[in-house]
């Protein structure tokens, strides 16, 4: 009997759509921490007589009901929804859109916590819930917690955009300081590049072009999840992935990252044909070894950046790939470190070189998918 799995893609949003609610019940805490401070409660003395931490209790139980099921509805809206049925739609649409949803969101999640918390610990029937209801939403509180829904709604998208736009891994270890001073890693890089980008460029404009260097990433970030790959950065038409090298580090992972991203532009030829009368193609470089890893920047923007002989290695042997003809190439040191490679793919040695500004001879070997 087959087991069931989930993808790697559907994984990675289950795992977002858990730090959205974890964030929502973070923040919903912390203000119901300074309501009770603010209004002249003293936590010491709350934590002191029985019945008034559990009257405490009791509203932190339904605050954090309500938080959860308004993380899992906005955060769902956010991730399934939104990429699919409003990607193209312009801003201020979409805006209306969110600000619906968020409207909807928070009043069943506030309504059904309310029910559930009066029957639980008032055990009231469904009668006198139904009445509670309608006194709610016509009160001054439910206006209270709309606005501090709002709050709590536009810091969890803030934390969740900046996450995106660093990737998860670079916005812990950010957060963490964990390279605010520069470590050595053994890491992989993937560079992968657009083949014949001065062309393409001259015949769309710099609008279209860039529309369609947006479509050909996002087609790319399936694979780098499938995959478990982490974008370094964009460089143009360019995109960097690298892995940090563990035990269980499969390094045949790239090689197939870079042939299921070529079988995913062959799969969507019509789409890019039509939009823009051009089927992409890429052409890519694998390289590992030691590099050291820091934080840079400070006010202004900060990132992690790697530094080191392989990074520039691994952009020489990327231009290797217009002289060879060749789709992938790949160094003697990846090489050796991948298991059963030639049963999945053709590899050849193309030459033993010294590449451009190098002083030491280097194996570069090319791979090709095997086609039945």
């Amino acid at each position: 009997m087959a087991r069931f799995r989930i993808s790697p893609v559907i994984m990675v949003k289950l795992k977002e759509l858990l730090f959205i609610i974890i964030l929502w019940n973070i923040w919903t805490y912390i203000f119901i921490f300074f309501f009770y401070m603010s209004n002249g409660h003293n936590l010491a003395k709350l934590l002191e007589h029985s019945k008034a931490l559990s009257i405490l209790l009791q509203n932190m139980d339904g605050a954090g009901m309500a938080a959860t099921i308004m993380g899992f509805l906005n955060g769902t809206f956010q991730i399934f929804v939104v990429p699919r049925r409003y990607k193209h739609v312009h801003v201020s649409k979409l805006i209306l859109i969110q600000l619906i949803v968020f409207v909807l969101s928070i009043s069943i999640a506030t309504i059904l916590s309310l029910y559930i918390y009066q029957y639980y610990y008032h055990k009231t029937s469904f009668l006198e819930n139904i009445g509670m209801i309608k006194k709610y939403i016509l009160s001054s509180t439910y206006l209270n917690i709309f606005a501090v829904g709002f709050v709590i709604s536009s810091v969890v998208d803030m934390m969740r955009f900046i996450r995106n736009k660093m990737g998860s891994k670079i916005f812990l270890s950010i957060l963490l300081g964990r390279y605010y001073n520069p470590k050595e890693e053994d890491r992989i890089f993937l560079f992968i590049d657009l083949k014949s980008s001065v062309e393409i460029a001259e015949n769309l404009n710099s609008t279209i072009y860039s529309k369609y260097l947006q479509d050909c990433f996002k087609d790319l970030e399936e694979s780098i999840i499938r995959y478990k790959g982490q974008i370094y950065q964009y460089v143009g038409d360019e995109c960097v992935i690298t892995w940090k090298i563990k035990k269980s580090t499969d390094f045949n992972f790239p090689l197939r990252l870079f042939y299921d991203y070529k079988n995913k532009l062959i799969s969507r030829e019509a789409y890019y044909l039509k939009q823009y009368g051009n089927i992409p193609a890429f052409k890519g470089a694998i390289h590992s070894g030691v590099v050291s890893t820091v934080e840079i920047g400070s006010n202004v923007k900060s990132e992690i950046a790697f530094h080191g002989d392989v990074v520039n290695t691994t952009a020489r042997v990327m231009e290797l790939c217009k002289t060879f003809g060749e789709d992938l190439l790949i160094t003697e040191e990846i090489l050796q470190r991948t298991k059963l490679v030639d049963q999945e793919f053709q590899i050849k040695l193309k030459e033993e070189l010294t590449l451009r500004g190098k002083h030491i001879k280097q194996k570069i070997f090319a791979v090709r998918e095997w086609k039945d």
